[in-house]
This record gives structure tokens, C-alpha cells and sequence, in this order.
């Protein structure tokens, strides 16, 4: 059984390369981003995604994950036209 503290999802980002907040991310070995902890606020229709390294982020600055039993599995998104 899960505890209080483990039930909510746990969302994650990486910040996209078409991006052009996409200098603020950290790689790790083998070149590949390290995705930061995340959570969504609607209440804030430009930059719905707080959290990471510059704080605000459009959905399309960023690919969103969730971790699941300590894997962290891509959320798919839509796509900027």
C-alpha cells in the first residue's frame, strides 16, 4: 500500500531542444537530459509548468514524465504546429 506521501503523481520535465529555454538543461552521463521535478498550475494559462531551472514553463517548452515505481515514463503531448 502506498503512503499519504507517495499517492500524488509524480510529474517530471525535460526542457524540449526546439525550446528556446533549451540552454537551461542539464545533461548527464552520455549526454542525456536529467529531467527535474515539476507540478502544473492552470491557474496560469502562459506557463502552466512550475519548476526547473528557470521556474515557468510553457507545455511546449517541455516533455513531460511520471515517475512510476521508480521508472519515469514519457507523457505523450501534443505537438506545436
Amino acid at each position: 500500500m502506498l503512503s499519504a506521501k507517495e499517492e500524488g503523481m509524480q510529474l517530471y520535465a525535460t526542457i524540449r531542444k526546439q525550446s528556446k529555454y533549451s540552454n537551461q538543461q542539464e545533461f548527464g552521463l552520455k549526454k542525456k537530459p536529467i529531467p527535474f521535478k515539476v507540478k502544473l498550475d492552470f491557474t496560469d494559462p502562459y506557463w502552466p509548468v512550475k519548476g526547473g531551472p528557470g521556474g515557468n514553463y510553457t507545455l511546449y517548452d517541455v516533455d513531460l514524465w511520471v515517475k512510476c515505481e521508480d521508472k519515469l515514463l514519457k507523457t505523450p503531448m501534443h505537438q506545436r504546429p
